[in-house]
């Protein structure tokens, strides 16, 4: 069996068995089986370490092997499209340098809980025309990376608050569904551009989400009596298609810009609509049960917290305030939390730092991240949580960047970091050896940092390193030490100019064993 150029390419041949021996081609990089009639593939297949493209799609594949991805760190784009797929392999958990995935037109039924959170690098994925329902889950908010999602011809009923975590999406597929209605955190998503909902059964458009900057929005074939005035306001909008709903008082086949322009117009005609919305937001807010442990109050335009939540400060430990307009949060209240494992305060408008002096024993995550309000961050404004802080995300403070050089040190079990968009002009201090063992994940993308020191090659066990929209013009050639636990280097939007783009096109594993090449004993 030859391979040319590293691809092994046997499309449309009525194949119906491949080799098991298949493994042996150590320098195979691309295999391309699509159009025969594959009923498996052999699980050699994820024992392929070159491996960087998978294609089988027109197949008969009930299955794929159940290690792909998990020992694959080049892999990077799997099309597996029209098949007879019922599940997807467990190996995808830890396919952490995936791009793309394409799984459309097969027989799944769900995507399972977890696995996505192991697929962060995704930037394209397909999950279209299969018999997915209920909910996705929740854990999509871990593909912060991906620019398209098509879920589109499924039997999904709703979708999950996660995705609002998916900031960089450009383009959503969600038409053919029983989606009901649009979780609030859609309004997050501000890089969207594309979303489509046709033929659905939504009774009304969130008029936080008018607030987006959509070119196409497909609202064809839903059950819509009326569009929020707030539209009028989305002068982004190329193509509005909405016929097909019950819509009435409002005449749907003018040309875009009259229709926008009457929206608009009802828009002035009511000054109070915003804060009738808001009102309405506010009085649809969960109830909060006596005595509750998880409390998700997140994206319902809340001013000042219920005065009801810390009635279960005792019991809390999962507290999510996130996408609201609070301008402060009482450290003194948070003080009664004792038992608090995860706070979320995201996208919010606080200006004073939330945390309070006395001990959180419990807490390992923390997101603060989208508060440029908060004007200072005292060095012991960890002193709470130090020993248990495990996740932190003050990404969009830039606050944070006067004690970045005292985080790693002073949180020893932190895993993950996320500093961007903080105004950065060096990496944050790294501890002494062995401090730093338990770093997964380094998040400094989009400050104004020149230069990575060397001694981060000693962060042996970081699985992901975002350094894009930065001032780098080179990197330390011992980073290529990190190959091959380091899946995802995000250097895009910096001007490096000591390595070549041939070798960056080529993704993490190129660029570190270029580095590791350069190292000067």
């Amino acid at each position: 069996m030859a391979i040319n150029g590293g691809t092994l390419w046997i499309h449309q041949n009525e194949l119906e068995e491949l080799p098991a021996h298949i493994a042996a081609l150590t320098s195979l990089k691309r295999l391309a089986v699509s159009g025969n009639r594959l009923s498996k593939l052999p699980d050699t297949v994820a024992e392929i370490h070159s491996l960087r493209h998978l294609e089988c799609a027109g197949n008969a594949l009930a299955v794929l092997p159940a290690a792909l991805g998990s020992q694959q760190p080049h892999l990077q784009h799997v099309d597996a499209s029209d098949n007879a797929l019922t599940q997807l392999p467990g190996g995808f958990a830890a396919a952490a340098g995936l791009l793309t995935l394409n799984v459309s037109s097969n027989r799944l039924s769900s995507v399972p809980a977890g696995m996505l959170c192991g697929l962060r690098s995704l930037t394209s994925l397909n999950l279209s025309q299969n018999l997915i329902g209920g909910c996705l889950p929740e854990d999509i908010s871990c593909l912060s990376r991906l620019s398209l999602l098509d879920v589109s011809r499924n039997k999904m009923t709703a979708l999950p608050d996660g995705l609002g975590g998916c900031s960089a999406l450009v383009e959503l597929f969600l038409g053919y569904n029983d989606i009901e209605q649009l979780p609030p955190t859609l309004s997050q998503l501000s890089a969207l551009r594309t979303l489509e909902l046709r033929g659905n059964m939504l009774r009304s458009f969130p008029a936080a989400a008018c607030s987006l900057t959509l070119t196409l929005l497909d609202l064809t074939d839903n059950d819509l009596s009326t569009l929020p005035p707030e539209l009028g306001r989305m002068t982004t909008l190329r193509a509005l298609p909405v016929s097909g709903n019950p819509i009435r008082g409002l005449r749907t086949n003018q040309p875009l810009s009259s229709l926008l322009t009457s929206l608009h117009n009802r828009l002035e005609e009511e000054p109070q609509e915003a804060e009738t919305a808001a009102a309405s937001a506010r009085a649809a807010a969960p109830r909060i049960a006596p005595r509750s442990a998880a409390v998700n109050l997140s994206g319902q335009q809340l001013t000042c917290v219920p005065a009801e939540l810390w009635d279960s400060a005792a019991c809390l430990t999962h507290l999510d305030l996130s996408n609201n307009q609070l301008s402060e949060l009482l450290a003194e209240r948070l003080a009664g939390c004792a038992q608090l494992k995860v706070l979320n305060l995201s996208r919010n408008r606080l200006t004073d730092w939330p945390l309070p002096r006395n001990v959180l024993p419990l807490l390992t995550q923390l997101d603060l991240s989208a508060n440029p309000g908060i004007c200072a961050i005292s060095a012991g404004a960890f002193d709470c949580c130090a020993v248990s802080l495990q996740h932190l995300d003050l990404s969009g403070v830039p606050a944070a960047g006067g004690i970045a050089n005292t985080m790693l040190v002073s949180l020893p079990k932190l895993a993950t970091l996320k500093l961007a968009q903080c105004r950065l002009s060096s990496f944050p201090a790294l501890p002494p050896a062995p401090g730093g063992d338990s770093l997964r994940v380094i998040d400094v993308s989009s400050n104004q940092i020149s230069q990575v020191p060397e001694a981060i090659s000693a962060l042996r066990a970081l699985e992901e390193l975002c350094l894009s929209n930065n001032e780098l013009s080179g990197l330390p050639p011992k980073l290529g030490l990190l190959a091959p636990k380091l899946h995802v280097l995000a250097l895009e939007g910096n001007p490096l100019r000591s390595i070549r783009r041939p070798i960056l096109e080529r993704g993490t594993q190129a660029v570190l064993e270029y580095l590791r090449g350069r190292i000067v004993e």
